[in-house]
């Protein structure tokens, strides 16, 4: 472990070095550079060595006891403590998202109801991201589930197609087509979606759930959520009544506003 090959290091160099050439001072380095990546309690131990190492300098020169070594022993104490306590706040701080997210999926599972997996010949899946990081629901996860039915106003125009066996139908809210990387380019949604539509829903929205966050470099700006409903082959599959409406053989999709 580095902390401790350093401790010791310093602990070599200050016996070797002339009496009047002090390192003990540099030994706070090894609970810094320990704090930033474990937590309060092996911060603590490696803390705990540094004091000791310090103490055996003063030791080892016959001058423990001095006020120039009591002041420096002190004074690592002082600040190996105050790095115990960052971290035991650093801890804390982590662990409140978690808590909070934990809440937040336990409400969301109370309040909406799951969309059904095989409604009739049917296959649904569906797919939420939260863009605040401290939550699981937002306003787009409202936003998706009643899909927009509705007459809507009388002046709207209206292109049917036909909703046949394999086709596949993806809702989407603007989060998902706003969605942009660092350079602020947008997430080419139809393109990339188009690349696995052969795919069952769940693993569609698993290829585009990795593909999006790739994009934005895994924090996203707006929530999103998609929905991708594919109709499954069945018997009667192909009959139509009536006049039949022209069958897309690409991807559909409808921007759930």
């Amino acid at each position: 472990m580095i902390p401790v090959v350093l401790i010791v290091v310093i602990t070599v160099v200050d016996i070797l070095v002339p009496a009047d050439v002090h390192l003990g001072p540099l030994l706070v380095i090894a609970s810094a550079i320990t704090a930033s990546f474990a937590g309060p309690l092996l911060t603590g131990v490696i803390e705990v060595l540094a004091v000791a190492a310090q103490a055996f300098f003063g030791w080892h020169f016959g001058v423990l006891f001095s006020r120039n070594v009591m002041v420096q022993v002190l004074a690592l104490a002082v600040l190996s403590s105050l790095i115990v306590f960052f971290c035991v706040v650093r801890k804390q701080h982590r662990r409140r998202p978690t808590q909070v997210r934990s809440v937040a999926e336990a409400a969301q599972h109370a309040l909406l109801w799951p969309l059904p997996d095989r409604p009739g010949p049917m296959q649904v899946a569906c797919l939420y991201l939260a863009a605040e990081d401290e939550a699981r629901i937002g306003g787009d996860l409202y936003a998706a589930p009643p899909l927009g039915l509705g007459s809507g106003p009388a002046d709207c125009t209206l292109d049917l197609f036909s909703f046949e066996a394999g086709d596949t139908l993806l809702l989407y809210t603007d989060g998902v087509v706003e969605a942009r990387d660092q350079d602020g380019i947008f997430y080419l949604f139809t393109e990339r979606a188009a690349q696995w539509t052969d795919n069952t829903p769940e693993t569609l929205l698993h290829h585009l759930r990795r593909d999006l966050l790739a994009h934005t470099g895994g924090r996203l700006d707006d929530d999103a959520a998609l929905i991708a409903i594919r109709r499954m082959h069945t018997r009667h599959a192909g009959r139509h009544h009536g006049k039949p409406l022209p069958r897309a053989s690409e991807l559909r999709s409808w921007n759930q506003m």
